[in-house]
């Protein structure tokens, strides 16, 4: 993912909480890269435990959502 950042410049990134599980660190470094990008991250708010800092900039969009939720998460105009 990160290296793909450095051939390519998405205005948007829409990422799963799941995949900084592991190395919740990643989540920094990919902002770092990406910061010409607009970020929502898609987590699941039932457990918080153990759960870090969000980045400056990303976007929290909670589960469960609706599309109303997203169009507002993408475009920075919450519902």
């Amino acid at each position: 993912l990160l290296a793909s950042l450095d051939q390519v410049s998405p205005e948007l990134m829409v990422l799963e909480d799941a995949m900084f599980a592991n190395e919740p660190e990643m989540l920094h470094r990919l902002v770092e890269r990406a910061d010409s990008s607009r970020l929502v991250l898609i987590t699941d708010r039932e457990d918080d435990a153990g759960r870090h800092e969000l980045p400056e900039g990303v976007v929290e969009l909670p589960r469960p959502y609706t599309m109303a939720n997203l169009s507002g998460a993408v475009t920075g105009d919450p519902v």
